[in-house]
């Protein structure tokens, strides 16, 4: 957060004294940072298969956000995008979990985000000098984390073999999205995006960083998390979005 803060000071301080007449023909870089809010199709995958057998857990994760910043080049009637989006799943605290007849094992928080370097291309379907709208793809290579921590109950201790603990894990994927947008002069020099599209992002395993023990046993430090069938741990970041984001052109 405080580099995100330190990178939009340096772009306003970049920004001219005195207002210029705007014109997207005109116009050839510019700095953005921006934002999403959309679906998530996690649910309770990163946790819900491997909080014990017959287990059940009452809340999954409804959504995500994200924050991303980068700088954009337009070439005519192309624009790219070269930046950092971080996803941010909504963290989910005081999910309860139980047993078939209802006995609370465990309460859980559960936190997942991952940071992707991204590339776009956009191409412009339309453009005037105060407005344009873009069709958008892009990717890149994710970096995500998880943590889930645990307070065991009595009854869960016993059940389960296991106090209270923090599990986490480290994974990869690649991170694909298209979207369409509009763009318009917001003032002087700065204009807003507003569009939405899609995003794929699958997760297909996670590492431990370090040596520890989880519901589902011992974690050594680089071994694969397990759900209790022994099968991978996965996360589906991916889902639908509405974005929102700002440009600061400087100018030729």
């Amino acid at each position: 957060m405080r580099i995100f803060f330190i990178f939009l000071a340096s772009v306003l301080a970049a920004m001219p004294a005195e207002a210029r007449k705007f014109d997207f023909g005109l116009e050839s870089f510019s700095t953005y940072f921006g934002g999403s809010f959309g679906t998530s199709k996690m649910g309770d995958s990163a946790y819900g298969t491997s909080s014990g057998s017959g287990t059940t857990v009452d809340k999954k994760i409804p959504w995500t956000t994200s924050g991303d910043f980068g700088v954009a080049i337009s070439l005519n009637r192309v624009n790219i995008l070269l930046g950092m989006e971080l996803l941010m799943p909504r963290t989910v605290s005081s999910i309860e979990g139980k047993n078939a007849s209802g006995t609370l094992l465990f309460k859980l928080k559960s936190n997942a985000q991952a940071f992707v370097p991204m590339v776009n291309v956009e191409v412009l379907a339309y453009k005037a000098p105060h407005s344009r709208v873009l069709f958008g793809a892009g990717g890149g290579y994710a970096f995500a984390s998880l943590e889930n921590t645990y307070e065991m109950t009595s009854a869960g201790q016993s059940a389960l073999g296991i106090g209270d603990h923090v599990e986490r894990g480290r994974g990869t994927g690649t991170l694909l999205q298209a979207y369409v947008a509009g763009e318009f002069l917001f003032t002087d020099t700065v204009t807003a995006v507003l569009g939405g599209g899609y995003r794929n992002l699958i997760i297909q395993s996670l590492q431990a960083p370090q040596n520890g023990t989880a519901i589902t046993g011992a974690q050594p430090s680089g071994a694969d998390l397990k759900n209790m069938d022994g099968g991978h741990r996965t996360m589906d970041m991916g889902g639908a979005f509405a974005m929102l984001q700002f440009r600061f052109y400087l100018g030729k």
